[in-house]
């Protein structure tokens, strides 16, 4: 088996699992099986560097606008307005549907959200909106896929090794080597486990500077 170059890029990372595989012949399959276990990985978990927070206008008469991109669980709304944030509260599309019926005439500052896939995958609020608004939203989302275009993301540059043995995990199966899938599998655990324990301690560090004199 070659020495792989440190993982660095998406172009280091395909060359790496080329190299644990210790194959010539997968170039095309090695994108596909980096591909599910970057997805994998977001979709189970919501990593720390998957948080982001963008604001939204709204103006009198709206109660819905399309969801950011790569949009996968929201963190907190809250409507700004007079230089204050307000918090609101989640409901299911059933019951925002149900809330608030008429939407020209029950108009307000926005207090409930829902999202609703099924209207184009846009967030629903309501009341509908009486002026103009701010909502403020922060929430975990999916990165782009690694690509050529893309070459790059905390994956590969902060968890080189979580990446590495969770796409090695999905490329076993597709080669029919289940003695490696127990392997991979451990040492894909033990990676994510690492990870999960730094963000935890990193989220429970009391700020020092509290107590400094």
């Amino acid at each position: 088996m070659a020495i792989s170059a440190p993982i660095t890029t998406w172009a280091t990372l395909k060359t790496a699992v080329a190299d644990y595989l210790n194959r010539t012949d997968l170039t095309n399959q090695i994108e596909l099986f980096i591909h599910m276990a970057q997805r994998k990985l977001e979709r189970t978990h919501n990593f720390a560097y998957m948080e982001n927070r963008t604001t939204q206008a709204l103006t009198s008469g709206d109660y819905s606008w399309a969801i950011p991109t790569r949009y996968k669980d929201m963190i907190a709304m809250k409507i700004i307005y007079d230089s204050r944030k307000y918090p609101t509260i989640k409901m299911t599309p059933d019951e925002i549907l149900s809330f608030n019926t008429q939407l020209t005439t029950d108009t307000g500052r926005p207090t409930r959200w829902a999202y609703l896939p099924s209207d184009s995958s846009k967030f629903w609020v309501r009341p509908t909106a009486d002026q103009s608004y701010t909502v403020d939203i922060t929430y975990y989302r999916y990165s782009a896929i690694l690509s050529n275009s893309n070459t790059t993301n905390w994956l590969v540059t902060d968890a080189p090794e979580l990446i590495l043995y969770s796409s090695l995990l999905e490329a076993e199966p597709f080669l029919h080597n289940d003695k490696r899938i127990e392997i991979w599998g451990k040492m894909a655990a033990g990676a994510l486990a690492d990870i999960i324990n730094t963000e935890t301690q990193e989220w429970l560090k009391p700020n020092m500077e509290m107590y400094a004199i």
